[in-house]
């Protein structure tokens, strides 16, 4: 775990794993610290603003959080849910993220951000990627229409499955991009693609990129399909960012929303569907017109340095930093409500 001063000393960020390169004035490594002693340590710093990336996910130290070391703790981005703990005041999120019919179910009051909560630093990590991408060093056919979806194979339930084969059959002239990821999936979605009526020999799989070239390498695709009903959230802005649509069916969950989240602040909600028809008719369509595609990439293109967008850091940051600021002066005054920011 990991504390992460940024200004004063009222925010702590909280992590599994080592940070690496982050310029901070202080770095204090509490890893290594019993349960107790890490939640001594932030209350005896002073911590006002405790901020846990991970959920309940794998190696998260909620144990440490459960103590309530800080007056306000905040689950940012890793988990996309609520964590239903009482010891939780707050959790950022957006209005396409979590809709006012789905703030019932939380358990934390929300930090609702302008744009996506799904923030990001692309532009500080990776070059912009080349328009099409490089078909020929991804394994892809040239003449194609080439659908993938980035996302852990443990994602595709057989009712996505079934709506994207019917998908490729609509559009002879297409494969779709898998990842092989875990490679003992393969063999199976080969069989049932052959089961659907689809030739598996359209189905392709790649192993996992490097970071420095996985961006380049995704642009290669035409149109990134979403899973249902645990959708996307890394990976759809890796696609985002490298001009790929996304086609997105939206759930009752926040999980199953990150895809709409991105695809609205990159200007493109026309690709958020509610019903598995305009799923379908959407991703026929971009491989059908092909000025609808190019007009769609070229959005995200534009989105790549578009004010307040996806990947705006420095407007994202501005915004969290108020969020926090607004929380920590709502305790100081024994208050917490949802906060609604507007755009700085």
């Amino acid at each position: 775990m990991n504390s992460d001063h940024i200004s004063g000393s009222m925010y702590v960020l909280v992590s599994v794993t080592p940070v690496m390169n982050v310029q901070v004035e202080h770095f204090v490594d509490i890893h290594m610290l019993s349960t107790t002693q890490a939640a001594s340590r932030i209350a005896d710093d002073n911590i006002q603003v405790l901020i846990t990336l991970d959920g309940w996910t794998e190696g998260s130290r909620n144990d440490v959080l459960a103590l309530q070391p800080a007056p306000v703790q905040l689950q940012v981005q890793g988990f996309s849910s609520t964590m239903a703990a009482p010891f939780m005041q707050y959790l950022l999120a957006d209005h396409v993220s979590t809709p006012p019919d789905m703030r019932y179910a939380f358990g934390e009051h929300l930090i609702l951000m302008p744009g996506t909560y799904f923030g990001s630093s692309y532009r500080q990590l990776f070059p912009p990627p080349s328009v099409q991408g490089n078909r020929l060093a991804a394994g892809l056919p040239q003449d194609k229409f080439v659908y993938c979806s980035f996302n852990q194979l443990y994602k595709i339930t057989p009712h996505m499955y079934d709506i994207w084969m019917k998908i490729l059959q609509h559009v002879p002239n297409s494969v779709l991009w898998l990842l092989e990821y875990p490679a003992v999936g393969v063999g199976n979605l080969r069989k049932e693609a052959e089961k659907r009526g689809v030739d598996p020999t359209r189905l392709i799989f790649t192993p996992l990129a490097p970071p420095e070239q996985h961006i380049d390498m995704k642009a290669a695709c035409d149109v990134f399909l979403d899973t249902h009903p645990y959708g996307a959230h890394g990976t759809a802005m890796d696609a985002l960012y490298a001009g790929v649509p996304i086609v997105t069916l939206t759930t009752r969950t926040m999980a199953g929303r990150v895809a709409a989240s991105v695809l609205n602040a990159a200007g493109l909600a026309n690709l958020i569907c509610t019903t598995k028809n305009c799923f379908e008719e959407q991703a026929i369509h971009l491989a059908q017109d092909r000025l609808a595609l190019v007009k769609a990439r070229a959005q995200l293109v534009r989105a790549r340095n578009m004010p307040g967008g996806p990947f705006d850091t420095a407007t994202y940051v501005k915004h969290l930093q108020h969020g926090v600021e607004i929380a920590h002066t709502l305790r100081e005054n024994n208050l917490v409500h949802h906060i609604i920011l507007s755009s700085i």
